[in-house]
C-alpha cells in the first residue's frame, strides 16, 4: 500500500472515530438531560451576561413558565424587584473552596403572578457563566413563619404551651409553663410531659385517652390534675393538636393548657353546697310532708266535724220546720199561727246560715269542685220555683221565668250549683221586694260547636241600693249595710258564694241598682252542649208548670193521681223526723210504712210481695245499716232493683248527693224537708216510674 492510500485510510479512521465519539457524547448529553429533567429542583445555566441558556423541566413545574420562552432572559427578571440586588451579590461572589455558594432565599414571581419562595445555589463555569439549582421552599417557609408566629404568641400567652416531637417528647415550652411548674426547658427537654407533670391523683383513664389520640395523630381535650416541681397540685384543661407534614403524618404535637384550678375549686364548693342544700331540702320536704299530712288530717277532721255538725243541726231543724209546717195546716188561733209561723221562719233562717257557712268554708279551702253531668234546664227552673217562687207567692209577688228562643232544653254541667246560685239570687230578690215582681230571664250570650254561654238576669222591684252599698256587696260576711242585716237577717255570704261559683263556671256576676227602684243581678256561665238536646223554638214567659196551686190541701188532679195512694217506705231513725215524714206524706194521701234503719227496711221488703212499694225515702246516717249500704243491697235484689229510692238526709253537701246517686238512688232531698219540694220530687220520680211501667198511678 502506498503512502497515499495509507494517509487516506488514516483519515477515514479518524473521521469515523470522531463521528463515533461525537455520537457517544450526544447520547450521553441526552441521557444527562433526561436525568436532569426528572429532578424536582430547577437546574439552570447562564452565559457570561447572566442570561439563561439551559433550564430543565422542573422550571415549568416550579414556576409555571415555559422553558423555551424563558431561555435568553436574565434570571434576575424572574426574581421580585426587592430581591434582585441580593441575587446579583450572590452571582458576584467568588468561587468558594468547594466550588458552590451557600444557598440563599429569594422570592420569584410565578406564571400566575403569585409569589414562590425559593432557595438558590450557584457555581461558576470556568468564568464564562453560572450553573445552579433552584429549590421551592414555599411550604417550608410558610410553616417556619407559622412556627415563628406561634412562638411569639405562645411566649406571650398566660396559657401553658408545650411542643413535642412526633414521639411525644418535649422540644419547647413557653414562659407560662416555667412560671406555673418551676421547670425550665433544659430540665424537661426530651422527656414526655406525663413523666414530669403527673402525680398520684392524676386520672389515668384520661391519660390513656390522650395517649390513644396521640397514637392516632388526632386532637384531644381532657382535664387533668398535674403537679409542679415541688409537688403542688393544679388542674388544667389540656388541648393537644397534631402538626402534620406534607404526607399527612404528625411531625409534632402542640399542647395548650389553661389553669382551671379555681373553677374546679368553685365547682367543688358548689357540690358541697348542693349536697348541704339537698340535705336541707330533704329534711324540709320531710317536715312539709309531715305538716301536709297533719294539715290533711286536720282538714279531714274539720270536714268530718262540719259534716257531722251539719247533720246534727239539720236533724232537729227538720223536726222543728216539719212540725211547724204541719201545725200551720191545722186550725189555729191567730196568735198561735203567728207563733208557729215565726218559729218556722227562724228555723229556715238558721238552715240558710248553716248552708252558707259550710259552702263558704269549702270554697275558701279550695275543696269545692264542679260536676259535669247532663241535666234538664226545666228541672232546675222547677226546683227554683218550688223554693223561691213559693216564697214570692206567699208575699203576694209575681214570680216568673222568661226563656229566650235558642236555649237548649238540656245542658252538661253542674246543675246543683246553677240551682244554688239561682235560689240565692231569687231568694234575695224576694227578701228585698215588698211589692211588684221578681223575674228571671235566660238567654244565650255566645255559643260554639261544643259549648255555650248562658246569660241570666234576676230582676226585682225591691228597695234597691246606693253606689256605696254596691261597692261592699260582694264582701264576705257583709250586706249592703248593717241596717239591712238587722232588718233582713243573714250572714252576707250568699252573694260571695254565688260569685265564686259563677267564676268557677267560667262567667262573672254583676249588679245594677237604684235606691228605691229595684235591682238587676246578671251572671253568665259556660256549659257544654248536650248533642241530643232540643232548642227552645219560641220565647217562653211563664212560671214553670206545677200541679201544686196555692197551699195545701188544694191539689190539682195531676198531683192527686200520682201521690194519692202511693205506697212509700220511709227509712228514718229519728222519732221526730219519722212523725214529720209520715204526716207530710199522709197529707197528700200516700200510704206510709216506717223503718228505723236500713236493716229493718230490707227486712220489710224481704217479707213484702214484689211491687208492694212504689218508693223508698232513705236517710243516709242510721244505726245498724246506713242508707247507702241499704240502697246497694236493694239494687242487687232483682225484686227491688228498679224501686224508686230518694235520699232524705241531713247530709246535705254536693258530695253527699253524689254518694247517694253513686249508690243507686234516684234523687236527693236535703233536710230540713220543704213540703213543696218533697211533693215535687215525689211527683217527678213517680211520674217517670209510671211512664216506664205503663200504668196510671201507684196502687191502682
Amino acid at each position: 500500500m502506498d503512502n497515499d492510500d495509507s494517509s487516506e485510510l488514516a483519515k477515514d479512521l479518524h473521521v469515523e472515530a470522531t463521528y463515533r465519539l461525537t455520537e457517544a457524547l450526544v447520547l450521553s448529553e441526552q441521557r444527562t438531560r433526561r436525568r436532569i429533567d426528572l429532578l424536582s429542583e430547577v437546574v439552570f445555566e447562564t452565559d457570561a451576561q447572566g442570561q439563561l441558556v439551559f433550564l430543565n423541566q422542573a422550571w415549568r413545574k416550579t414556576l409555571g413558565l415555559d422553558v423555551s420562552a424563558s431561555l435568553g432572559q436574565p434570571l434576575s427578571d424572574f426574581v421580585v424587584h426587592q430581591d434582585r440586588a441580593r441575587l446579583a451579590e450572590l452571582f458576584s461572589q467568588g468561587s468558594p473552596p468547594d466550588g458552590q455558594t451557600v444557598p440563599a432565599q429569594f422570592r420569584m414571581r410565578k406564571g400566575d403572578a403569585s409569589i414562590a419562595w425559593v432557595e438558590i445555589s450557584v457555581a461558576p463555569i470556568d468564568g464564562s457563566g453560572m450553573t445552579g439549582a433552584i429549590r421551592d421552599i414555599t411550604r417550608r417557609k410558610r410553616i417556619q413563619d407559622e412556627l415563628e408566629m406561634l412562638s411569639i404568641v405562645a411566649s406571650s400567652t398566660d396559657n401553658i404551651v408545650i411542643i413535642t416531637d412526633a414521639s411525644g417528647r418535649i422540644e419547647w415550652v413557653n414562659r407560662a409553663f416555667t412560671h406555673k411548674t418551676d421547670y425550665t426547658l433544659d430540665e424537661v427537654l426530651g422527656q414526655r410531659p406525663g413523666q414530669v407533670l403527673q402525680g398520684p391523683d392524676t386520672n389515668q383513664e384520661a391519660v390513656a385517652r390522650i395517649r390513644a389520640a396521640i397514637g392516632q395523630s388526632r386532637s384531644v381535650k381532657e382535664e387533668l390534675l398535674n403537679y409542679t416541681k415541688h409537688g403542688a397540685p393544679y388542674w388544667v384543661s389540656v388541648q393537644i393538636t397534631p402538626v402534620n407534614g406534607a404526607d399527612g403524618v404528625a411531625t409534632r404535637f402542640i399542647s395548650v393548657q389553661s389553669d382551671v384550678t379555681e373553677r374546679r375549686r368553685y365547682e367543688r364548693d358548689i357540690l358541697t353546697q348542693k349536697d348541704a342544700l339537698e340535705e336541707r331540702v330533704m329534711r324540709r320536704t320531710a317536715e312539709l310532708a309531715l305538716a301536709k299530712e297533719q294539715a290533711e288530717s286536720a282538714t279531714k277532721a274539720k270536714s268530718a266535724f262540719l259534716a257531722n255538725m251539719s247533720h246534727e243541726i239539720r236533724t232537729p231543724l227538720n223536726a222543728i220546720i216539719g212540725f211547724s209546717h204541719l201545725c200551720l195546716q191545722t186550725p189555729l188561733e191567730e196568735r198561735q199561727r203567728e207563733f208557729v209561723a215565726k218559729t218556722e221562719r227562724a228555723a229556715r233562717n238558721l238552715v240558710r246560715i248553716v248552708d252558707d257557712i259550710l259552702d263558704f268554708t269549702k270554697i275558701e279551702a279550695g275543696g269545692m269542685f264542679l260536676e259535669m253531668n247532663r241535666f234538664a234546664l226545666g228541672d232546675v227552673v222547677a226546683n227554683v220555683d218550688a223554693i223561691a217562687g213559693h216564697l214570692a207567692r206567699e208575699k203576694g209577688l209575681l214570680f216568673s221565668f222568661a226563656q229566650s228562643a235558642g236555649v237548649p232544653t238540656h245542658l252538661v254541667g253542674d246543675a246543683l250549683r246553677l240551682e244554688q246560685v239561682l235560689v240565692n239570687l231569687c231568694g234575695n230578690a224576694v227578701k228585698f221586694t215588698e211589692s211588684g215582681a221578681v223575674t228571671v230571664e235566660v238567654a244565650v250570650a255566645s255559643e260554639s260547636a261544643k259549648s255555650l254561654q248562658l246569660k241570666v238576669q234576676v230582676k226585682d222591684t225591691g228597695i234597691g241600693m246606693t253606689p256605696e252599698h254596691l261597692s261592699r256587696l260582694f264582701s264576705a260576711f257583709g250586706q249592703a249595710d248593717s241596717s239591712m242585716t238587722r232588718r233582713f237577717g243573714g250572714t252576707g255570704l250568699g252573694l260571695v258564694i254565688s260569685q265564686r261559683l259563677i267564676e268557677r263556671m267560667g262567667g262573672e256576676i254583676t249588679v245594677q241598682s237604684d235606691l228605691g227602684l229595684g235591682s238587676v243581678f246578671s251572671f253568665s256561665a259556660r256549659f257544654a252542649r248536650d248533642p241530643g238536646a232540643a232548642l227552645t223554638q219560641n220565647a217562653v214567659d211563664s212560671s214553670p208548670a206545677s200541679p201544686l196551686q196555692g197551699v195545701l190541701p188544694d191539689l190539682s188532679e195531676a198531683w192527686r193521681q200520682v201521690l194519692h195512694g202511693a205506697r212509700v217506705l220511709v227509712a228514718e231513725d229519728n222519732d221526730f223526723n219519722q212523725l214529720v215524714a209520715r204526716e207530710m206524706l199522709r197529707q197528700v194521701g200516700a200510704v206510709v210504712t216506717m223503718a228505723a234503719n236500713g236493716r229493718e227496711a230490707l227486712d220489710i221488703l224481704a217479707e213484702a210481695r214484689p211491687k208492694s212499694f212504689d218508693l223508698v225515702l232513705m236517710d243516709m246516717q242510721m244505726p245498724e245499716m246506713d242508707g247507702l249500704e241499704a240502697t246497694r243491697a236493694m239494687r242487687q235484689t232483682s225484686d227491688w232493683s228498679d224501686l224508686v229510692i230518694v235520699a232524705m238526709t241531713a247530709n246535705a253537701t254536693p258530695e253527699d248527693r253524689l254518694q247517694c246517686l253513686a249508690a243507686g238512688m234516684d234523687d236527693f232531698i236535703a233536710k230540713p224537708i220543704e213540703a213543696l219540694l218533697l211533693y215535687d220530687v215525689l211527683y217527678r220520680c213517680l211520674s217517670r216510674q209510671q211512664s216506664s211501667a205503663g200504668h196510671l198511678a201507684p196502687g191502682s
